[in-house]
């Protein structure tokens, strides 16, 4: 396979931090207006908005082959999924996660395309597994409609709704 024209992967790069940026100013905000919507009417389509953007992220993210940020975008479509579905609860620690999550997509997209972004990597992939671990906690993670909790499926490099599809 032919190596990317680097002057092409300069402007791909400083296009897709344009974009990212507005991604993440819509999350950001979405999630603040998350913390403070009290009927499940406008929490809905906020979760809906901030679903969608962490999703375009990601595949933005995968497009210019920075892993880092794409593992946590889904880690993130994770957590507004569940919220989505409400098999998890909407606690202030989760949205500190949240916002801690946004604050480390945007440092990291920052130093992307330099030396310094491998040292982001650990406190990304960190993070990532908090929020994943979140999701499984019990009293304030993911709820099976019996009431108790459960992990969620197991990854091994495979989105679980992947595996289905493939078949």
């Amino acid at each position: 396979m032919d190596q990317p024209n680097p002057e092409f992967a300069k402007k791909l790069l400083a296009t897709f931090q344009v974009e990212a940026d507005e991604h993440l100013r819509v999350m950001s905000r979405g999630l603040v207006e998350l913390e403070q919507a009290s009927s499940a009417a406008p929490r809905n389509d906020l979760l809906e908005t901030v679903f969608r953007e962490a999703h375009s992220l990601k595949g933005a993210a995968r497009a210019v082959n920075l892993a880092e940020a794409e593992v946590l975008c889904r880690s993130l479509e994770d957590v507004f999924s569940a919220l989505k579905r409400q098999a998890l609860d909407p606690t202030p620690t989760l949205f500190d996660l949240l916002h801690s999550a946004l604050d480390a997509l945007r440092e990291l997209l920052r130093f992307s395309g330099d030396v310094k972004a491998s040292a982001k990597r650990a406190s990304v992939e960190e993070l990532a597994r908090a929020i994943r671990s979140h999701l499984g906690r019990g009293g304030g993670g993911e709820r099976t409609r019996g009431g108790g909790s459960r992990s969620p499926p197991e990854r091994k490099g495979i989105r679980a709704r992947d595996k289905f599809a493939r078949r």
